[in-house]
């Protein structure tokens, strides 16, 4: 017969647990109710690896006594840690998806120039040098638009948007987004239709809403306006998601689509999931790591996005070095099918 366990070994077994349950708690909240539920905006948009201090708590309940549990516990601990800072494995690039017949090879970088002015030039010349065929730059500067223009792309813009090709454009069609500045929103979305190996492909660039305005609040301790705050921003967010896809890849759409751009979503979300979860996320089928497009001293966040629709096969995505914005470039090599 089983001895039941003392009041220590319950005990040790609650702070051994402790932690690798509030992490498994932690990611269900990300999963399940990110960007539904507003408190959940802070664990989504903020720094996550301070969750590495509940690992901890395994090794404080006597590790000797329990050995077992306690590796278990770590085990389980550090899984939930790696899911919930959605810590990637190229398993895409190593299974190697097969490439739909007579694909055209595409390169697409997605940016956000923090509307740099001064070294237009330079970033232009730099974003050539990749041998890119489609960019879209968000905060993108008119100077840089012209720049783009000079280093052999064909460059549009919108709003903050700029998308960029070296590829025969077909069509033009940005989207006024003055109602949603009126909403106090942001919305920058355009489509461009190119040529490339003889079919057309739809390209769209994005800048949404960020959530940043509330989690100000929240780090002011103003937890009034930040719930109120959080509320409105994640309808407003929701809002330009939707009207973004409609847009750019509405369901009628049977052309092989790229879309990219700073999405202000993180892929826990659930406006992601709703509007943007059907398509292939570049850095979460073949990247490795984090993946954080944006920087801060402390922390990261993968907000910038490069979106594959059916049909096209996504090879590499790597960060570039930011050279001067708060953003990195995600650089996505691509397989799109062509007509015969």
């Amino acid at each position: 017969m089983t001895p039941r366990p003392t009041r220590r070994e319950r005990r040790d077994g609650l702070i051994r647990w402790a932690g690798p349950g509030a992490l498994l708690g932690c990611l269900l909240l990300l999963r399940l109710l990110g960007d539904r539920w507003w408190p959940t905006l802070p664990l989504l948009y903020g720094p996550r690896f301070i969750l590495a201090a509940l690992l901890v708590t395994p090794l404080l309940a006597r590790p000797r006594a329990a050995r077992r549990a306690t590796l278990a516990a770590g085990a389980v601990g550090a899984l939930a840690l790696a899911l919930v800072m959605d810590v990637r494995l190229p398993w895409g690039r190593l299974a190697g998806a097969a490439a739909p017949p007579d694909a055209a090879a595409v390169q697409v970088v997605a940016w956000n120039a923090a509307g740099r002015r001064t070294a237009a030039a330079d970033d232009a010349a730099r974003l050539a040098a990749t041998g890119a065929d489609v960019v879209v730059i968000s905060e993108c500067s008119a100077e840089l638009a012209t720049a783009l223009d000079a280093a052999a792309f064909t460059a549009h813009r919108t709003a903050d948007v700029c998308l960029a090709t070296t590829h025969d454009v077909i069509e033009w069609a940005p989207r006024n987004p003055r109602d949603f500045w009126e909403m106090g929103g942001s919305g920058s979305i355009g489509k461009l239709v190119v040529s490339i190996g003889g079919t057309e492909l739809v390209v769209g660039g994005v800048h949404l809403e960020t959530p940043r305005e509330p989690l100000a609040a929240l780090a002011n301790a103003a937890l009034r306006t930040f719930r109120r705050g959080a509320i409105e921003n994640i309808a407003q967010r929701d809002l330009e998601s939707s009207v973004a896809r409609s847009w750019i890849a509405p369901a009628t759409e049977t052309r092989p689509v790229i879309i990219a751009g700073d999405f202000n979503l993180v892929v826990e979300s659930a406006i992601y999931s709703r509007w943007w979860g059907d398509l292939a996320n570049a850095f979460s089928e073949v990247g490795t790591g984090l993946g954080w497009s944006k920087e801060t001293r402390l922390f990261g966040v993968r907000i910038d996005h490069v979106l594959a629709g059916e049909g096209v096969v996504v090879r590499r995505a790597r960060l570039l070095a930011a050279d001067g914005s708060d953003h990195r470039p995600l650089l996505v090599d691509l397989q799109v099918p062509t007509r015969p």
